[in-house]
């Protein structure tokens, strides 16, 4: 016998244990948290270009020839060498042969190519956006708030609360 779906059938969610309600609420909340993380980082990248620049720090997908793939982040650039974290004790490498856009090329025979993804924006990309995007009123008013919601413990947008990344989403996205 195939299980029923209980997505649209109230009455089975209404006879869930409470325990399993409230982790079913959790994960949406944490779903709609993470998708307004995600928006709100890639517009601050799309109007910050130098996110999306090869450096120190960024975000890099690799795709490899077998299908498989992983995220990194970029620990050194010498050269024509990138250089990631591979695992948790190995550095790897490799070698750029041409950047168009955000796609690299790579010379190694395994790696079909490499996506960058961008850099974390932190609380001065943050600003700089809201510079771009609102008049002086509203920049005073708005960074004020900015800064008395952000965790100055924590360097990286992705780092911060559901409160700060709900604001933002509103202004930015408005």
């Amino acid at each position: 016998m195939k299980p029923k779906s209980i997505t649209f059938d109230k009455k089975a969610q209404d006879e869930l244990p409470q325990h399993i309600k409230d982790k079913m609420k959790a994960d949406r909340e944490k779903a709609v948290f993470e998708k307004k993380l995600k928006t709100v980082t890639e517009d601050i990248r799309s109007k910050l270009p130098r996110l999306m620049e090869l450096q120190q720090g960024s975000i890099i997908r690799i795709d490899f020839i077998d299908g498989k793939s992983m995220t990194e982040k970029v620990i050194e650039i010498k050269g024509d060498l990138v250089f990631y974290n591979f695992s948790k004790n190995t550095i790897s490498d490799f070698k750029i042969n041409s950047i168009e856009g955000n796609i690299i090329e790579a010379s190694e025979y395994y790696i079909q190519r490499v996506v960058i993804l961008g850099t974390e924006p932190m609380l001065n990309d943050v600003l700089e956006t809201i510079y771009c995007l609102f008049d002086d009123s509203e920049k005073y008013n708005l960074d004020t708030q900015i800064l008395d919601l952000w965790d100055f413990s924590k360097p990286y947008l992705h780092q911060q609360s559901k409160g700060l990344i709900n604001f933002l989403h509103k202004i930015l996205l408005k």
